[in-house]
This record gives C-alpha cells, structure tokens and sequence, in this order.
C-alpha cells in the first residue's frame, strides 16, 4: 500500500513556509518552532517529541557560556518511543494498587497461573484477610519500542533548540537533565495526546493545511528521504525506528502525474 487513504499529508516547502510564517506571529513563536522541526528535521512522532527531557537534546554544564550547548545527536531511548507505554517511568510501583490498574482494561492468565489465584484468594477468604481485586493481577508487562540515534545537523534545527532553551531559562533558574525538554506556558510537561492538539492546531488551524496532522512532519521527512534524496529504505527504515521495512515503504508518496508519464515513456510501467 503506497500512499494509502488516511495517511497524514506531506507538506510542500510552500506550505512549511507558511507553518513557519504563522509560527512567528503567534505566541510561543521559539517553542512552537521546536515542536515543528523535532518532527520535520528528525521524524519524531508526537510521543517522542513530548517526552523528551532536556539531557537528551542539551549538554548542560558550566563550561558552556550559556549554561548548556545544543547535543551533536539525539539518543532516542526504547522508553519514548512507539510500543512503549507513554506514562512508563522506570519507578513505576507494582506493588501500588492504583498503578496496577490505570491504563489496563484485561488481565490475563495461562490456566495453571489461574488455578494459583483461585486457591490463593480461597485461602486469603478463609483468613479473614481483605480481599483486594489488584493484590491478584498478574505483573503488568514491560512494554518497550526501539531506540535510535539521530543526528542533530539541521541547522535551523539546532537554533531553534537553542533560542528556546535560552527562552525557558528566563523562567527557569536552572535546566534539570531530567526535566521535559518542551513545556506549556506553565511550564508543565505536554502529553502525547495535548502535543497531537497542539500540531494539528499549528498546521490546520493556523496554517489552514487540509488534510494535516501530527505525523505530517514524519511523512514528509520519511518521503522526502525516499524520493527525493534517493535514500535507501533500510536507512530510512532505522531513522524512523521501524520494526518493518514494509512499514516504511506505507510512507513513500504515489507517483505524480509528471512521473507516470515519464515511466510510461521510458517502459517502466504501464499506462
């Protein structure tokens, strides 16, 4: 399936343009700008771009004049990614009711595992112990996507990173490693789902791009490597982080009628 109904839309370098144009009129011009370019320069998903934290992006210390320096690259870890749970911190707590069941709508049990419960909870009854469903649910699975390294050499990129840095330390004493690297005018953390409102608000609602969403700068990144730079679908395939060539292909744009024409020409397909 190549550019298949429901896929996000590619941007042409007109309609960036414009994205950046309404950027620069609008509130939070250094933060929106960032948000943007993490998707379009590096394929980011959404997710990614919400959890990042400033270690990831940053070198921070004082040998730097301005406290910190934009990182050569991007180490992506397997936590923020695609497949890995977007609120899984490595302090989860298994043993907290709660955080047993959020984000759960099924447990699941191999029979012999079953057959151990029910004698358990029978036995829990006739001690008199409360009995609590989530003392009985199974262990909840790590989930984790893939990691990858990406090079930060755009140089729009790297400013945009930069000003923006230099924009939240006006708010911010002190850049903690571990802190969100992207924040609200409060300075909280976006979540995956507010950072999706947040693009498609910049792209359709602004920009008036029909069509676009969320993973428009990842498409564009991932078609512009494969068609237009002539990249190779198992490079393409590691920047994006996928499992599957085959997912990566879904991202290469239809052939334009130009292009038709000129394979029909050269007997390359037919008409």
């Amino acid at each position: 399936m190549v550019g298949g109904i429901g896929q996000a839309k590619v941007f042409t370098e007109t309609q960036l343009t414009r994205v950046f144009t309404e950027i620069a009129e609008r509130k939070h011009p250094e933060r929106n700008l960032c948000v943007v370019l993490l998707s379009f320069s590096l394929g980011l998903r959404a997710q990614e771009i919400a959890l990042l934290e400033n270690q990831l992006l940053l070198d921070i210390g004082d040998q730097h004049a301005a406290g910190f320096e934009v990182a050569p690259e991007l180490t992506l870890p397997a936590r923020l990614t695609k497949g890995a749970r977007a609120t899984a911190t490595d302090d989860d707590d298994e043993t907290d009711p709660e955080s047993k069941r959020i984000g759960r709508k099924s447990v699941r049990f191999k029979l012999d595992e079953f057959d151990e419960i029910v004698k358990k909870i029978a036995n829990d009854a006739k001690s008199n112990k409360t009995i609590e469903p989530t003392d009985y649910y199974p262990a909840r699975p790590k989930k984790k996507g893939k990691s990858r390294v990406l090079a930060i050499v755009d140089p729009l990129l790297k400013q945009a990173i930069y000003n923006y840095t230099l924009v939240k330390l006006e708010s911010q004493p002190k850049l903690y490693k571990k802190a969100p690297f992207i924040v609200s005018q409060k300075n909280g953390p976006y979540s995956p789902n507010t950072m999706q409102q947040l693009m498609a608000k910049i792209y359709r609602d602004w920009a008036g791009i029909k069509g676009a969403s969320s993973h428009s700068g990842r498409r564009t990144f991932a078609t512009t490597l494969l068609k237009k730079e002539n990249e190779s679908v198992k490079v393409v395939q590691a920047l994006l982080g996928h499992r599957s060539a085959a997912t990566t292909i879904i991202y290469e744009e239809e052939p334009s009628d130009i292009e038709k024409k000129d394979a029909i020409a050269k007997g390359r397909i037919r008409s």
